[in-house]
């Protein structure tokens, strides 16, 4: 009964740190009515390509607040040749992914054949080996590919997030 609890998606999206938050694919079915933030593209192609991305937010964060809130949720859909790329990221909270972006599980969603409905392709503290997934940090002449955690990380002062200013 309790990860039943943790895991529903009504879950008080302000609660305290010390909660934890387990997104499930429903809690992604309605991302496109979120706040919507346009992000402008990037020479280096840092964040998702260089392309302008959407960013999706569940929730804003409190005046004042230092930290996202256990619950936020965060969906970038940036477009790509084949179409578009659906990454997101979760503040779980309880410690997850302590060495990284702590706190934050890392997504990729797809579109079911529907064309309307988020599916969740992977989740965790990196995308699985032969994923595809990039992400591309410019150190000065050189480019540096990075899991999620490694891109991250260059937000720590802003809770790990670079598109949601706190």
């Amino acid at each position: 009964m309790l990860l039943f609890l943790l895991a529903c998606p009504g879950q008080d999206a302000g609660a305290d740190s010390a909660s934890t938050f387990v997104a499930m694919q429903s809690d992604f079915a309605d991302f496109a009515t979120w706040d919507r933030t346009s992000v402008p593209g990037s020479e280096t192609g840092t964040g998702h390509g260089a392309t302008s991305k959407s960013v999706y937010l569940n929730f804003l964060p409190e005046d004042g607040a230092t930290e996202f809130a256990v619950g936020t949720m965060l969906v970038k859909v940036t477009p790509v040749d084949d179409g578009r790329a659906i990454h997101a990221m979760v503040k779980r909270g309880g410690g997850y992914n302590a060495e990284g972006a702590v706190d934050w599980e890392f997504f990729e969603l797809v579109m079911a054949d529907d064309g309307v409905t988020p599916v969740i392709d992977w989740r965790g503290i990196e995308p699985p080996f032969g994923s595809g997934y990039l992400c591309v940090i410019d150190e000065g002449d050189t480019a540096v590919v990075a899991d999620c955690n490694g891109c991250h990380m260059a937000g720590s002062g802003n809770d790990f997030v670079h598109s949601i200013p706190l």
